[in-house]
């Protein structure tokens, strides 16, 4: 097989792999298929782990990373593992609510500690 074909069929079967995934999640409300479940008779349960390994090693291209978080519960299931979801691709800017509002949360707390050390210094006269 030349790599033309092989990468193609790379893609089909990561694609694939997405559909059922997409699927799955619609039809249970969540991504957190069990071992021993085999929807369409595929293995989603290690395909979602190793797709979540390949985020947290930057290794999933943008592409991938935006189908994914197309499902719902993709997001969910992220937050459960304790990652963050809109921060899942690097150096991308978001303009979501919940974003706008976490930074303004930081540059309040930057702020604010920058207001204590300013007081502190000022006692210190």
């Amino acid at each position: 097989m030349d790599n033309g074909r092989e990468v193609r069929d790379l893609d089909e079967r990561w694609a694939e792999m997405l559909r059922v995934a997409s699927a799955y999640a619609e039809t249970h409300g969540h991504l957190s298929p069990n071992k021993r479940e085999r929807p369409e008779n595929l293995n989603l349960y290690m395909w979602l782990i190793n797709q979540e390994r390949r985020l947290d090693a930057h290794k999933l291209e943008e592409a991938r990373r935006a189908a994914l978080a197309a499902i719902p519960a993709w997001g969910d299931r992220l937050r459960r593992r304790g990652k963050e979801p809109l921060l899942a691709v690097p150096g991308r800017v978001y303009t979501t609510r919940e974003t706008e509002l976490a930074a303004a949360d930081a540059v309040d707390q930057a702020l604010a500690s920058e207001d204590a050390g300013l007081e502190n210094r000022l006692l210190r006269r």
